[in-house]
């Protein structure tokens, strides 16, 4: 009988097989993964709350503060700086 519309032919059908047997091996591996991967909590995410503190007591992190402190300092204007030492030091408004 000669394949039709709905019937493909022999090579096409073993070739549809082979293709079916790697998209079923793909989808396991990725249901594998998937069942490894931490579920995302539902409401809004605060992921920052693990992060506070982690470089508390740091002196490596603490200087990394102070160079970039003193770099965003050295790139305002004179009258900006001037304005921010006053507000820092309990004078200004």
């Amino acid at each position: 009988m000669p394949p039709t519309a709905t019937t493909p032919p022999p090579e096409d059908v073993s070739d549809l097989r082979r293709r079916l047997d790697e998209l079923e091996t793909r989808v396991n591996d990725l249901g594998r993964l998937m069942t490894a991967v931490k579920p995302v909590p539902a409401g809004p995410q605060r992921w920052w709350r693990a992060q506070v503190g982690a470089f508390a007591d740091d002196p490596v992190y603490a200087e990394i503060a102070r160079l970039g402190r003193e770099w965003r300092d050295s790139q305002r204007p004179a009258d900006d700086a001037a304005r921010d030492a006053t507000q820092a030091g309990g004078g200004g408004e």
